[in-house]
């Protein structure tokens, strides 16, 4: 079975109605750098998850299942 990358998270933003663009503004950051993030090609950092999880509601305890890969 294939995962798909930050599945979890993607699918939070979706029942939120958070669009990218509107993820990135709370991070601080480009679209195209929480585009980076959420298609692999760079990881999350403490900030960002603190950033964007806080936003979400996302537990701490949480954290890793949304903004790690697997």
């Amino acid at each position: 079975m294939v995962k798909r990358k930050f599945a979890k998270l993607k699918g939070l933003m979706l029942e939120t109605g958070i669009t990218q663009e509107e993820a990135a503004r709370i991070m601080g950051r480009s679209k195209t750098y929480l585009s980076y993030r959420l298609n692999s090609r760079e990881s999350f950092t403490f900030e960002d998850a603190a950033k964007l999880g806080g936003y979400l509601g996302i537990p701490k305890t949480e954290w890793v299942d949304y903004f790690t890969e697997g």
